[in-house]
């Protein structure tokens, strides 16, 4: 099993408002900025890939937490497959491994 050792901002993350379509993104949570994505690439207006990767960075604590659950689910043996064995469970494990920046 994996032991967290994260050490990120807590979430929950959201998306902050932009005044301009150049402005950055700013991903924040209650105590403030978490970070930013840049919003003006080249002197273009923002894109929409730079706004779902925004959406997306903002959901990270969400997502890790709920790899997290699914691992403890999978260590007292809760999660099957149709076959009734254990399913691989390395995707979740690097995915966790990566956030907790523990380079499995």
């Amino acid at each position: 099993m994996i032991v967290d050792k994260t050490k990120h901002t807590p979430g929950p993350w959201g998306v902050g408002s932009m005044k301009t379509n150049r402005d950055p993104i700013a991903i924040t949570n209650d105590d403030g900025r978490v970070c930013l994505v840049d919003g003006d690439t080249d002197g273009f207006d923002r894109s929409a890939e730079q706004e779902a990767n925004a959406r997306l960075i903002a959901a990270a604590p969400e997502l890790l937490a709920a790899l997290q659950w699914v691992e403890r689910l999978r260590a007292i043996g809760a999660l099957k497959n149709e076959d009734g064995e254990t399913p691989d469970f390395e995707p979740v494990h690097a995915a966790i491994a990566k956030a907790a920046n523990l380079n499995p």
